[in-house]
């Protein structure tokens, strides 16, 4: 039974990433390094550029807000795993000096919580759109 939460972006999960379309061939005969977890400063610059948007003429905020979580949920699931998840504990533990961090904390409660709940369930994504595809 999948997470009623978590449904908003099901249609998202579906498409496979950028990581999930490389070889399994060429994964299984690289040793395994642990993954630089970074989030591209692409990524990042759109992700700040959807928590700093206005609301649209004639939106509420309540409407305002409920699009900047559909919109930040689709930036999410183009992340690549080791993005998701060197994202999900940046945004856990925000620093001072971590514009992105500070941003997104400022979501009321059950946003952020909805988000991260998606955020760091990429693994369990790519898993299925690996069995699936």
């Amino acid at each position: 039974m999948t997470n009623p939460a978590l449904s908003i972006y099901a249609e998202l999960a579906a498409e496979p990433s950028l990581a999930a379309t490389s070889t399994a061939a060429a994964a299984e005969r690289a040793p395994r390094k642990p993954a630089i977890e970074i989030v591209s400063p692409a990524a990042e610059h759109a992700l700040l550029a959807i928590l700093e948007a206005p609301a649209q003429p004639g939106e509420t905020l309540y409407v305002a807000y409920r699009r900047k979580e559909r919109e930040l949920g689709i930036a999410f699931a183009k992340l690549a795993v080791s993005e998701a998840r060197a994202l999900l504990r940046r945004l856990m533990t925000p620093r001072a000096d971590d514009v992105l961090a500070i941003r997104f904390s400022r979501l009321v409660a059950d946003r952020r919580h909805r988000l991260l709940a998606f955020l760091g369930d990429a693994r369990r994504r790519e898993a299925l759109a690996r069995m699936v595809g």
